[in-house]
């Protein structure tokens, strides 16, 4: 089944875009709901953090407590038992109200019970041996230091119902001298008030457990209840380090909330613009891409069919579809040169063909005629004016000899007699020929010859070569203000290299196509137009012949010139053991 490109490519650009959101949307919202819980979970420990430090400041103001009454000089007096009054003056229940405490201790310095006062309190009944637990803790195998007068101690006990926060500290004179006379303790009971306290104090929802739901050591643990509360576990240790109780928040999963809200949001809005994109890259593709490939394809179709007034391909733009284009044109253009030349090298064969017998039966009339014409001029008796005509005839004669010569090398019917030969040597042997030219027309010739290695080649024909381009130079710088040519031998790469430089008047760009066809020339073009030019004449076989001589040796000739600034001429003959070849001539 045939698909279309723009189905094709609306298909690939859709599922690939699909599969990309969904991928970048799948890996997004994993990675904001793992960071919105995190998020959740560093704040609920947070939240325990802010509990444990209201709860520090409670004990830290109970133990400054339990150090202005220990340091006082009627609490001194007291322990000892020198204050009778002490106990109806300060240890009332309105005392302990005032101070926010539930409990009062007064140990001797043997850590035997002085004093003991509770406070009863509406609603709430103190659990038993509180009194009896601390004396436990004063009388310990560790008993808290009654030589440090600053030692202030705080902690917590655990006790069925509320836990006991505590704080104990020596009793010393207000000015710090004596011994210490035995050991404070104030009390307070962390009940269910006191608890909403604290947790209104920090704006959170607390309650107590037994320190056992938790494993020993366990550090803060946070817990999903469902998706719309939270769960933060952690433990309080007693003044022996081991679990005392576990405090717990529940709050609701306000960020858990807000972050799900949020990836809503995200992903509505991530499909909108995502729909947004596709359409636009859909229209941005159909105008940069698939209309301008269906123009080519039907350009090419209309080409391909032949169609009359078919043109060039023509794509907008400057990228790979426009190269294209113009790649198709360039193979349009170079079949129909490669059209071109086949037809015209079936005319050259033709034309060799013919060119080859006209070519011998003018050889056989201008053998009998020179022959006449010589033996005519060796009879004494002719006059001045007789000889002079049969000159002129032995000169025809001879003109249309080397014609004749030409039509049999462009032909193929002169045979090569290759021998090993250095070029510059024979081109060497060719300038004097042109000497009288080059004086005649008051043409300054550069010899720039260097030595190059010996090369396959008949002598003579690249010696006619050499002549018919120097010939060429002379009568194209004819007239022009600078009348220069400079000939040159050297290697290049795997060639020998011939080049003739003029100063002439160049070739134009539609004659370089037509430069080696036989019987094409210019020269009379240029008798035309320039009057100094009228002596010279042309017969189109020069450059034709030179270039199927220069084939035939392997090698090929290049001409470069622009119209008024002269030309150069190149021809390259392959070093001996180099791949011979016979490319077609380049000219530019």
């Amino acid at each position: 089944m045939k698909v279309q490109i723009r189905t094709k490519a609306i298909l690939i650009l859709t599922v690939s875009s699909a599969v990309l959101g969904a991928s970048l949307l799948a890996i997004s919202m994993t990675v904001l709901r793992a960071g919105f819980v995190s998020l959740e979970e560093r704040h609920a420990l947070l939240d325990m953090g802010r509990v444990r430090k209201a709860y520090a400041q409670r004990l830290q103001s109970l133990g400054r407590t339990a150090s202005d009454w220990a340091r006082w000089d009627d609490t001194w007096l007291f322990i000892q038992g020198n204050k009778p009054g002490f106990v109806a003056e300060n240890l009332e229940d309105e005392s302990l109200a005032a101070l926010d405490a539930d409990l009062m201790v007064f140990l001797s310095r043997d850590g035997i019970p002085f004093h003991v006062k509770t406070r009863p309190r509406p609603g709430f009944v103190a659990p038993p041996g509180a009194a009896s637990t601390l004396r436990a803790m004063d009388t310990a195998p560790t008993p808290p230091p009654r030589d440090d007068k600053s030692l202030t101690r705080t902690g917590t006990l655990p006790f069925a119902g509320a836990p006991l926060m505590y704080a104990t500290h020596p009793v010393y004179r207000s000015d710090g001298s004596g011994p210490a006379a035995g050991q404070y303790y104030i009390g307070r009971f962390l009940d269910g008030e006191r608890l909403a306290e604290l947790g209104a104090e920090v704006g959170l929802q607390l309650s107590l457990r037994p320190a056992n739901v938790l494993p020993p050591g366990s550090s803060d643990v946070v817990r999903r209840l469902d998706g719309d509360r939270l769960l933060v576990q952690g433990i309080t240790m007693d003044p022996s380090g081991a679990p005392a109780f576990v405090v717990e928040i529940s709050e609701p999963r306000e960020i858990y909330r807000r972050g799900t809200a949020t990836i809503r949001t995200f992903l509505i809005l991530f499909i909108g613009v995502g729909l947004a994109v596709a359409g636009i890259s859909l229209l941005a593709l159909h105008h940069g891409v698939l209309a301008r490939v269906e123009s080519l394809n039907e350009q090419v179709r209309r080409i391909g069919g032949g169609q009359k007034g078919a043109q060039d391909i023509t794509v907008d733009g400057e990228d790979e579809l426009s190269d294209l284009a113009r790649s198709i044109n360039a193979m349009l253009h170079s079949l129909a040169r490669a059209d071109k030349t086949l037809v015209r090298s079936e005319r050259l064969a033709a034309v060799g063909t013919l060119a080859g017998g006209v070519a011998h039966q003018f050889n056989n009339l201008n053998a009998g005629m020179l022959g006449f014409a010589e033996l005519a001029l060796n009879r004494a008796c002719l006059d001045d004016e007789a000889r002079r005509y049969l000159e002129q005839i032995v000169k025809g004669v001879l003109r249309s000899a080397t014609i004749t010569r030409g039509l049999l090398a462009f032909s193929g019917e002169i045979q090569q007699a290759p021998t090993l030969c250095r070029l510059d040597e024979v081109v060497a042997e060719s300038l004097p020929l042109v000497s009288r030219e080059l004086t005649r027309h008051a043409v300054t010739l550069e010899s720039r010859l260097g030595e190059v290695p010996a090369v396959p080649m008949d002598p003579a024909l690249i010696q006619q070569v050499a002549m018919n381009l120097l010939l060429n130079a002379i009568h194209a710088v004819i007239g022009r203000p600078e009348r220069l040519i400079v000939v040159e031998t050297d290697v290049a790469g795997p060639f020998v290299r011939l080049v003739v430089r003029d100063t002439g008047c160049g070739i134009r760009a539609d004659d370089l196509t037509q430069l080696f066809t036989p019987f094409f020339t210019t020269k009379g073009e240029h008798a035309a137009q320039d009057s100094s030019q009228a002596q010279v004449a042309g017969t189109g076989l020069g450059l034709s012949v030179s270039h199927t001589i220069v084939a035939r040796h392997g090698g090929r000739i290049e001409v470069e010139s622009s119209e008024g600034v002269g030309a150069t001429f190149t021809v390259l003959l392959p070093l001996e053991g180099a791949a011979p070849g016979a490319p077609p001539p380049q000219a530019g």
